[in-house]
């Protein structure tokens, strides 16, 4: 059968790119950014939805990721808001092409996308030297922590893989617990780079789900096979929150048996100093939104220095946009899916448009008619010959 994704398929490889497990595990939907704060950011995630303390639900506030903070309560429902609230979209005064970009780990382009746009090489050749970084020039503040095994649950390591007995589906799952410390002011995140499941019949098979938890909260990375899964994902990153200072166990949790082979399993510490000076200058090119619709916005940017305008929105060739009112070329694919506009220094008023493509739409329904005649065509003279033959 076939079905109709809503979602591009740059967003799945943006998501992909910075290892947002939650962001590419369907090709029908996003579930989340994990909660981490440079993708909420990047995203413009305004608001965080916590404990609903009206019907006694809880377990949801220490998931609400760096930044956000208690704004009120809505019949019952604890709001968090971001501090670095983007809107809309923000000015970049740097660019980095795709290659380069690719040159970071995952972790990495996190924080890069902070401090220059990603643009597709052939566009980046077209644009002013002065504007262009390297991944050199980008300042990452990630730690690898420390950790060490400290018990282990039917499970048995023999260096850069383990091995999971058969279980039975009632039974508890089978993991490992590592003990951390050393994480001050960070986000911190649990990885595992090209890991790969091989049954009990040593047949590479996926279709998996790794849990870690700690005595704050849960995060899980998917490996599942159905119509809608993306194939060929072999690195995960579960991020596992901010905290001021952490010293404790991680539980890791394996959901089905076989034999688990790994480059690396790591603890990473993503410094929010880091994020707090990059989110900061983004913020002071914010695209403010005076007014919109369903198919229109306008709003005023005050850019600090030449540079470009960075939405938030999946390019397409249905929108427009114009600075001070006259058509702007629009860059697509800034940051693998998204669209942006060049802009000099000044204040500028900005306007998108979204045009639904009547001529696209005419000729799919002149297609289905010709098909649908056709088809009337074809069973009226079927109908014809067996009455000649009755």
């Amino acid at each position: 059968y076939l079905y109709d994704s809503k979602v591009p398929s740059r967003l799945s490889e943006f998501n992909k790119l910075l290892g947002n497990n939650y962001g590419y595990s369907k090709r029908v939907y996003v579930q989340s950014n994990g909660n981490r704060m440079g993708m909420d950011f990047l995203y413009g995630v305004k608001y965080f939805l916590g404990d609903d303390t009206k019907n006694g639900t809880t377990g949801s506030d220490q998931y609400a990721g760096y930044g956000f903070e208690p704004y009120e309560q809505i019949d019952g429902v604890n709001v968090f808001k971001n501090k670095y609230d983007s809107g809309l979209g923000f000015g970049y005064d740097k660019v980095i092409s795709e290659t380069e970009f690719g040159k970071l780990g995952r972790l990495a382009r996190e924080q890069a996308v902070l401090q220059a746009m990603v643009l597709p090489d052939e566009t980046c050749e077209t644009i002013g030297e002065e504007f262009i970084a390297n991944a050199d020039d980008m300042a990452i503040d990630i730690d690898d922590i420390d950790y060490d095994i400290v018990a282990t649950d039917r499970v048995e390591f023999d260096g850069n893989s383990f091995s999971v007995e058969n279980f039975a589906e009632e039974d508890t799952k089978p993991g490992f617990t590592i003990h951390v410390n050393g994480v001050k002011d960070s986000q911190m995140v649990v990885s595992f780079d090209n890991l790969i499941r091989y049954n009990l019949n040593g047949v590479e098979a996926g279709d998996f789900c790794i849990k870690a938890r700690n005595n704050k909260l849960v995060a899980e990375a998917n490996n599942k096979k159905n119509n809608q899964t993306i194939g060929g994902i072999v690195d995960y990153d579960l991020n596992m929150g901010y905290y001021n200072n952490y010293d404790g166990n991680i539980k890791i949790t394996i959901t089905k048996p076989g034999t688990y082979t790994f480059d690396k399993l790591y603890v990473s510490a993503m410094s929010t100093e880091n994020y707090d000076k990059y989110a900061q200058a983004r913020l002071e090119s914010r695209y403010e939104i005076g007014q919109f619709d369903s198919n229109h916005v306008l709003g005023t940017v005050d850019a600090p220095s030449d540079g470009f305008m960075f939405f938030s929105i999946p390019s397409s060739k249905n929108w427009s946009v114009y600075v001070d009112g006259k058509k702007a070329e629009k860059l697509s694919k800034a940051n693998i899916t998204f669209m942006a506009v060049a802009i000099d220094k000044g204040i500028h008023q900005i306007e998108l448009k979204h045009a639904v493509q009547h001529k696209q739409l005419a000729t799919c329904a002149s297609a289905v008619a010709v098909l649908l005649i056709i088809a009337m065509g074809v069973i009226s003279i079927r109908s014809r010959k067996r009455q000649r033959r009755n």
